[in-house]
């Protein structure tokens, strides 16, 4: 499903108020609890946005229509909502022209610096910056494309924590295969599979 902002307005007003949106939805879905009286975290949100023209209007004829977008940013955005880096932990994506947007960017700028966090300059997103993705391969580009991820502080301090907490805990287990392989374990381990999600380093 899509949700569009800027039918008239300024564009950098519009960007900004579609991420601030999706922020906060994807505040309030991890804040649903798994059970009443405990934290939440059981479920989370994908979501992608794009900045552009693109078509709108009635398709269909009297009997049968419906009021809908077309256009490559619809696909593009489709596409970064279900790209590997947030198909499974949940997050938002934009891309490169909403990122120029909320950060005040010329749209003639060169792409920031890989690696660094661009903060956001406009009033409806105070403590957000964008972080650049991995490059990634999508439909309809010839090389790889760097996406951005909007987080608040606070946001990017739990997911920081979680981060380290998950690589804590790969050590630890990592310590008790290499004893099992070496023979210290009660059990010998020929074969080790290992799973986890994007971003914690397999």
């Amino acid at each position: 499903d899509g949700v569009r902002f800027g039918c008239g307005g300024a564009a950098f007003e519009e960007a900004a108020l579609a991420v601030a949106a999706a922020l906060e939805i994807t505040d309030s879905i991890l804040a649903i609890p798994t059970e009443p009286g405990r934290p939440g975290g059981a479920f989370s949100t994908a979501m992608g946005i794009t900045t552009g023209d693109v078509w709108i209007g009635r398709v269909g004829g009297a009997i049968r229509g419906e009021y809908t977008m077309h256009g490559s940013l619809v696909n593009f955005a489709a596409r970064l909502m279900c790209c590997q880096l947030i198909k499974y932990t949940g997050g938002v994506l934009v891309d490169k022209n909403t990122l120029r947007l909320c950060a005040g960017l010329h749209p003639a700028a060169a792409d920031p610096p890989a690696g660094t966090p661009v903060p956001a300059a406009d009033r409806d997103l105070p403590g957000v910056a964008f972080e650049p993705q991995a490059a990634q391969m999508f439909k309809g580009f010839k090389e790889p494309y760097t996406s951005y991820m909007p987080l608040r502080r606070r946001r990017r301090q739990q997911q920081d924590e979680a981060l380290r907490g998950a690589r804590v805990a790969f050590l630890r287990q990592r310590q008790a295969w290499a004893g099992a392989l070496g023979g210290g374990g009660p059990t010998p381990v020929r074969t080790v599979l290992i799973d986890a999600a994007a971003g914690h380093g397999h």
